[in-house]
């Protein structure tokens, strides 16, 4: 047998001569091939990595090649004050495995699970730290949950302890909603105040633009080393259309107890149909509210009512369209006041009216601080409610000087309805921006054939 110069090449090989020829005979032997581990990936998460004690934890270990799930042994443990406790040997299916613990007591501990190496895939493993706090409560106010489109709501959230109710100071809480299915931060991480408390204050749409709709509001504290993660319960805000309501009348005088009342309802320029409007007569003589009846608007927003009053008097009539149902996407509305005088026997004469003003705290203001002109507008004993009330004014720089000509208007406004407790009342708050001599006058005018023009007195108001 010779040895052959393969050797050197690594290969095993023999030669073996033959006396009737010299052809030798070659012999190879196969390389041996590894292939390599496939890769594997380990993953332990927490339903909650800030509980308190005795709060459930559910824990999820997914083991995976690729994208593929693995039905494998895990191995789990953890530790809490360097010690370590072993949670078992448990096999995954098609890639999962959960499990749920409570912990008695406080402290941070870190979660480990282990997929060992073996049967072509190589080994993996996964942690995540869980937090035991003091637990802890998060509560969620609004301050009104039907705005209308473009009305401001302040929303607060409060963080306390749960056993003695402390307020928690310096702890991040985020406040958060869903609308329509998106998820929105609204304030993210802020700390809380002194009272445990942070507010946002928020409106919805834009002139333009509405965002009517539920939206679901909560406020979340994470949690901390510490303290326990909490969150508030659901708060639901139902942004509105706003509505506009008007009310009037075939007569404003009627010899007779019957009358025809007629309105409309809308929200921005387009009707509202099918909605039903509450109709009602204040009488001014005996104090009392008169229900007249309940129509229904048709396709164009109107309503109409044939409407009775039981005697003979004065009266203040009202509409109202009112919103009960807390998913609404329209406002509640009132109408405005229209006074109707029912069962006059005679023609009244035009009655004379009284109208006083007052200056308030003072009539000597300092420039740019504000002060009140108010009054009363009587007719005999009797205040007058709903009448517009002009405001104006006459101005010289020194009382050497002439007044300015003529009385300029400033603003309007409609003394107050019963059962405000000032009915007949009304009040203007004024500021001046420069020093002077300043002759304010009030007047109010005719009221159909019922009531007869009248100036107030003139009230002089020194600028300083």
């Amino acid at each position: 047998m010779v040895a052959s110069a393969l050797t050197a090449a690594g290969l095993a090989t023999t030669t073996t001569a033959s006396a009737a020829t010299a052809t030798p005979t070659v012999t190879t032997a196969t390389p041996t091939v590894v292939a390599a581990a496939i890769v594997t990936t380990t993953k332990i998460t927490a339903s909650n990595t800030n509980p308190a004690p005795n709060e459930p934890v559910t824990f999820t270990v997914t083991l995976k090649a690729g994208s593929t799930g693995l039905s494998k042994p895990v191995k789990i443990w953890h530790t809490l004050n360097g010690v370590r406790y072993a949670d078992g040997t448990h096999n995954t299916v098609n890639g999962a495995y959960k499990f749920t613990q409570a912990f008695g007591s406080k402290g941070q501990r870190v979660y480990h699970a282990e997929f060992a190496s073996g049967s072509s895939y190589a080994a993996s493993a996964g942690t995540v730290t869980v937090n035991v706090g003091t637990k802890t409560t998060t509560t969620l106010t609004a301050s009104k949950t039907n705005p209308i489109v473009l009305e401001k709501v302040t929303f607060t959230a409060q963080l306390k302890r749960f056993d003695t109710k402390a307020v928690l100071a310096n702890r991040p809480v985020t406040i958060w909603h869903y609308f329509n299915g998106v998820r929105y931060d609204d304030i993210k991480n802020k700390l809380t105040d002194s009272s445990g408390k942070v507010a946002i204050s928020q409106s919805f749409g834009s002139p333009s633009f509405s965002s009517s709709g539920v939206r679901t509001y909560y406020a979340t504290f994470a949690g901390d080393t510490s303290y326990a993660k909490s969150q508030s319960s659901a708060v639901k805000i139902y942004v509105v259309q706003p509505t506009t309501l008007t009310i009037r009348s075939n007569v404003q005088e009627t010899t007779g107890l019957t009358f025809q009342i007629e309105g409309t309802l809308t929200t921005g320029n387009e009707p509202l149909a099918n909605q039903g409007v509450t109709v009602r007569a204040y009488d001014l003589n005996t104090k009392e509210f008169i229900f007249l009846g309940k129509p229904v608007t048709n396709a164009n927003g109107a309503y109409s009512l044939s409407a009775s009053v039981p005697r003979a008097g004065d009266y203040v009539c009202q509409a109202a369209f009112v919103v009960s149902r807390t998913d609404a996407i329209y406002s509640s509305s009132a109408s405005g006041d229209m006074l109707l005088y029912a069962g006059i026997t005679t023609q009244k004469l035009p009655m004379p009216t009284d109208l006083t003003l007052f200056a308030s705290p003072t009539q000597t203001p300092k420039v740019n601080s504000a002060f009140t002109l108010s009054g009363f507008l009587y007719s005999g004993d009797n205040t007058l409610v709903r009448r517009e009330v002009t405001l104006d004014y006459k101005y010289r720089a020194s009382p050497s000087q002439p007044w300015s000509s003529g009385f300029k208007e400033i603003a309007k406004q409609y003394t107050h309805v019963y059962p405000d407790a000032e009915a007949g009342y009304y009040g203007f708050r004024v500021s001046l921006s420069k020093p002077g001599w300043y002759m304010f006058m009030t007047s109010v005018g005719n009221y159909g054939s019922t009531y007869l023009y009248s100036y107030s007195n003139r009230m002089e108001v020194v600028a300083t």
